[in-house]
């Protein structure tokens, strides 16, 4: 049976990209990104389900979509199964990942840290607008992550991506191939910025 490592952090914390730089130096990998689920609903929703959930992690059916999902990943692949996802809400946590690591799947959840000055420079760095979801949520993220059952904690503030990526699989066992070229970390930075505009 796969692992799952369940990268969190605030919006705009570095999640995706971390996440991509551990997939681009464990060959072993994959990456499960839980928001396209969120995407597809929102695109196909009816306008009250949207005013009923503006935000789609409180939606059930995308919840129990991406535990069905991950239950069948993990069942059918042996590989690490990377998840760069915020969860904020404690029942959220307990739902997903505990859910999961109920049905025998060895979850290993890290929050990436950050302090709200360096997350207001990062969401600026990916071009994200004062009323962009991600700034406006920053705050609210920042506090409900540093409080249980969040763990696995890293401080990212002052580090690379390549480094934040090396202290997630410190913290979760894996061992990751050296550094080498940068082509596919710059790649994955465009990628992830054109996905923030799309919010």
């Amino acid at each position: 049976m796969a692992m799952i490592v369940w990268i969190n952090g605030a919006f705009g914390a570095g999640k995706t990209l971390t996440a991509g730089e551990i997939h681009r130096r464990l060959p072993d990998s994959v990456v499960y990104d839980p928001e396209d689920v969120g995407y597809a609903l929102r695109r196909g929703a009816p306008r009250s389900r949207k005013k009923k959930y503006p935000d789609f992690r409180g939606d059930p059916v995308w919840r129990e979509l991406n535990f069905r999902a991950l239950t069948a990943l993990a069942a059918s692949a042996r590989k690490i199964i990377l998840v760069p996802m915020t969860l904020t809400d404690p029942r959220h946590y307990a739902e997903l990942i505990g859910g999961l690591r109920a049905e025998g799947i060895d979850v290993r959840h890290v929050t990436l840290g950050v302090s709200a000055r360096e997350l207001r420079r990062r969401l600026r760095s990916r071009l994200e607008m004062p009323w962009s979801w991600a700034a406006r949520h920053a705050d609210e993220c920042l506090r409900a992550l540093a409080r249980p059952p969040f763990e696995g904690y890293i401080n990212t503030d002052g580090m690379s991506i390549p480094t934040a990526a090396e202290a997630v699989a410190s913290r979760t066992g894996l061992i990751l191939a050296p550094r080498g070229e940068y082509g596919d970390y710059l790649k994955n930075r465009w990628r992830t910025q054109l996905r923030a505009v799309r919010r």
